[in-house]
């Protein structure tokens, strides 16, 4: 049964990860064109709307999904069949609830909104975007059952046509309204209300899957043969604020950190003797180039979370600490050989990178270079933070990484304010400040990890076995990365020189890491597919049977 559900986890983890990666390949698409059709202003009505959205977001529905997957996989592995179908169901009027009310919100306090933003015309991209509030509560209800159940199929299908229809409908209804001869605030509408549309979609797709499935109707079985008494709602609702407040609030304190760090980084930055228009075109190097290249690793491996969560929730409820170490020191393994190629590589391949992303922008890469090479080696550090943090929140004690970040953000705002303020750095402080802060994280979320799973059974958890071995990996692809863009670009364009370096550096980091034997047989088994890779690398001697 372990196996059964190793093998389901590591699955669900590569599909939401392969998913996650499409969305952002996607999104990078969406982003590019829509910006060049928007224009200045429209794209800041566009961006005030999304703000407020982000906001209301985060107020009314974040922490939800976790909560509700939480739940659900505890009730599951307990056989409390009848309590994880009455939970869906009273959740399930909850989130309607929830929904309806931040819907309402934002459409009727649009006005509101974008006055006190400094922003009227914003009014009505804030109105067209208001009904996604509401459609995505329900797309978390949902996806929060599923991932509960390990089924991770759903999630990454809607969440793959919802990123998708975004593109097609956001980009063509701009276009449309653009070619009618509309206002910009009118265009800015349109252009989100893809959005808005591709909510409903990605609802529609989750509402279908969930009628259609087959667990749904396995758990009304099971749960009209369950014999046990079922908690009541008021303590089912008890649970799940519980369960959702501290990660809501932890939501809440990454987004506080960051106005706050906006805010600081520009008086600073002036206080350091550069004007407001240099240190506006600074504070756009490091948040609008290099943030965006930080940002893509973590935020595609934390999706390992989701698969993560709902076994290791079902171990702890069941009392089975040796399982869950076992789950715990697997995911930090998987995790780990991902980040270590996403951090060096971006430190060695920094320039061209950017050069290959921003050719319109090639004056300004000079100051991004710096920047991104400290945040390369910082995106290791919150890669593996996030997904601790989720570990973390498997246990039950959500409110633990409340306290790491509340931690992790006031180091930062420390080490920016001293940093940004001394002339000779300047700049180059801000993404010493962001690397300092997620070390901090990690140290702060280790302890708690250590303390939570680390005593279970008559081992400690052995860390430097998934440490040591892809990051002696990492470092020979580092090296053929650097070289061989060096090389391939005397003889061929820098563009292809660079994508041929990528992929260069790809190769090398998987033969390194079978050479050194840093990924095993019962670890490629377990993945879709991965029976027939080992046998594979068996016979051509690159791993032992």
């Amino acid at each position: 049964m372990e196996e059964k559900t190793a093998r389901s986890v590591a699955s669900g983890a590569l599909l939401l990860v392969l998913s996650n990666f499409i969305v952002k390949i996607v999104g990078v698409v969406y982003k590019i064109p829509l910006a060049n059709i928007l224009g200045d202003a429209a794209l800041g009505y566009f961006s005030t709307a999304f703000e407020i959205y982000t906001l209301l977001l985060t107020i009314f529905i974040s922490g939800g999904s976790v909560a509700v997957s939480k739940m659900i996989s505890e009730s599951a592995a307990l056989g409390r069949w009848a309590e994880a179908r009455k939970t869906f169901r009273i959740l399930c009027v909850m989130f309607t609830v929830v929904g309806l009310l931040g819907t309402c919100v934002m459409y009727f306090g649009a006005n509101i909104f974008s006055v006190r933003l400094d922003n009227p015309p914003a009014a009505l991209s804030i109105m067209a975007l208001s009904p996604a509030i509401f459609f995505l509560s329900l797309s978390c209800l949902l996806r929060g059952f599923f991932q509960g159940l390990h089924d991770m199929r759903p999630s990454a299908l809607s969440e793959v046509i919802e990123a998708l229809f975004k593109l097609l409908i956001g980009i063509g209804f701009t276009l449309l309204l653009r070619d009618m001869g509309k206002g910009d605030d009118v265009i800015s509408a349109g252009a989100i209300s893809g959005t808005s549309l591709s909510v409903v979609i990605g609802a529609s797709v989750m509402l279908a899957a969930y009628f259609l499935s087959d667990k749904r109707r396995e758990i009304k079985k099971r749960a009209l043969e369950d014999g046990e008494t079922p908690r009541t709602s008021f303590r089912i609702l008890g649970r799940f604020w519980r369960l959702a407040i501290p990660i809501a609030l932890s939501s809440v304190v990454v987004n506080l950190t960051g106005v706050l760090d906006l805010f600081l980084i520009f008086d600073r930055l002036i206080s350091s003797g550069l004007t407001d228009a240099a240190a506006n075109k600074a504070y756009g190097a490091y948040k609008g180039y290099a943030q965006s290249l930080f940002n893509l690793a973590p935020s595609i491996i934390s999706s390992i979370n989701v698969s993560i969560l709902p076994a290791l929730s079902g171990y702890f409820v069941t009392g089975k600490l040796r399982s869950a170490k076992r789950t715990v020191e697997r995911s930090l393994k998987v995790v780990n050989i991902l980040a270590v190629p996403a951090s060096i590589g971006l430190f060695a391949l920094a320039e061209p990178i950017c050069r290959l992303l921003y050719p319109a922008r090639l004056d300004e890469i000079g100051m991004v270079i710096p920047i991104l090479k400290i945040l390369a080696v910082a995106s290791y550090f919150t890669s593996i933070s996030t997904v601790m943090t989720g570990l973390i929140q498997s246990t039950g004690k959500t409110q633990l990484p409340l306290i790491s970040m509340a931690v992790g953000g006031a180091v930062k705002l420390g080490v920016n304010y001293i940093l940004v303020g001394i002339p000779a750095i300047r700049i180059n402080g801000a993404p010493v400040g962001t690397l300092a802060c997620y070390i901090v994280m990690v140290a702060v979320n280790s302890v708690f990890l250590f303390r939570s799973v680390g005593r279970a059974g008559r081992k400690k958890l052995r860390v430097f076995r998934w440490f040591v071995k892809p990051f002696v990996a990492g470092i020979a692809m580092g090296f053929a990365a650097f070289w061989s863009q060096k090389g391939l670009d005397l003889i061929l364009p820098e563009r292809v020189a660079t994508v041929l370096a990528i992929l260069i550096a790809v190769i090398v980091y998987a033969l390194a890491l079978l050479l050194v034997r840093g990924v095993r047989k019962k670890d490629l088994d377990m993945l879709p597919g991965g029976t027939r890779l080992s046998g594979l690398l068996i016979k051509l001697k690159l791993m032992k049977a």
